[in-house]
């Protein structure tokens, strides 16, 4: 067992489809039902709270989702609330305010609903479109997007949408839309605590200032104008090194934040705004094999793959 060797999982979506990256909630509940059984589940602030005075409980884990996505409020908190144990949701507050698509999900409408049969797009070559090959061209073009600025990144899909002819609504689509302020305000008085996962999801480390500040503080505010709570945590969009800076800390810090979380697993002790997740995995083997501290598979590098 884990022992002193915490672990904060990160999860995102929990639905069963196809088309979709995900935890089924049949997998889901298999994992907590796990956690319930052999760990100590703590909130993630508590469990930052027991690392600073050292007095961290054996088999410590906490549970975090990022994004929003309505399946969290249909699927995983049912499972979450059965078993009793504590999580947090970073949402991203013009997701939730149906303001914005999240860019992953967007690209993956376009490709799903184009009646293309192929793609040729600036920095790829021409991709397949077909139902056994779809997911893999995804894989292709958000490789190359995750590599242009987030101004660079909405021209670049926008211009997809327009030669697969595909009409791009301001809400996203169901499969894709985020809970509602109720279904958040509902939650949180069943014990959930919401994070701020930024106001439109862009990469922070290439704003200026004045735009970190309103992707941090504005998220902030609208969540605790809504739920009435203190938002004390901010999860970084995309999580990666290359995607934070001694600015976004800054700043984050600023704004008011007590903590912030990253998406690998390597981890400063001491530096809160660095905290470090563990991708949950969806195999079930694979999942006792990380809560337990077998991690030969994990990357801790936080380097883009």
């Amino acid at each position: 067992m884990t022992r002193k060797n915490t672990k904060i999982l990160m999860y995102h979506r929990v639905i069963n489809n196809p088309f979709v990256p995900a935890v089924t909630p049949e997998e889901f509940d298999r994992h907590m039902g796990y956690l319930k059984r052999h760990f100590n589940v703590l909130p993630i602030r508590e469990l930052l709270k027991a690392q600073a005075s050292g007095e961290v409980p054996n088999n410590a884990i906490a549970i975090t989702f990022d994004d929003g996505h309505q399946d969290f409020y249909t699927h995983a908190w049912p499972i979450l609330k059965k078993y009793n144990l504590p999580a947090t949701l970073y949402v991203t507050t013009g997701f939730i305010d149906n303001q914005c698509w999240l860019w992953p999900d967007l690209l993956r409408h376009i490709l799903l609903t184009t009646p293309a049969q192929h793609v040729v797009a600036d920095g790829i070559n021409t991709l397949p479109l077909t139902e056994a090959k779809v997911l893999s061209t995804w894989n292709t073009i958000a490789s190359y997007c995750l590599n242009l600025s987030s101004d660079e990144r909405t021209q670049y899909i926008s211009n997809l949408a327009s030669q697969l002819n595909v009409d791009i609504a301001q809400k996203p689509s169901p499969l894709f839309c985020g809970v509602s302020w109720d279904n958040l305000r509902e939650m949180a008085s069943e014990g959930l605590d919401v994070g701020s996962h930024t106001v439109s999801h862009r990469i922070l480390s290439n704003l200026s200032d004045e735009e970190l500040t309103t992707e941090l503080a504005t998220s902030k505010q609208r969540i605790e104008d809504e739920l009435g709570n203190n938002c004390t945590g901010i999860c970084y969009p995309n999580g990666m090194l290359v995607d934070i800076s001694p600015s976004v800390d800054a700043l984050s810090l600023a704004s008011g934040y007590r903590y912030g979380v990253v998406a690998f697993p390597a981890q400063d002790p001491a530096n809160r705004m660095r905290v470090g997740r563990w991708p949950a995995p969806k195999d079930f083997r694979v999942f006792k094999r990380l809560v337990n501290g077998v991690t030969r598979r994990a990357n801790i590098t936080g380097e883009r793959a």
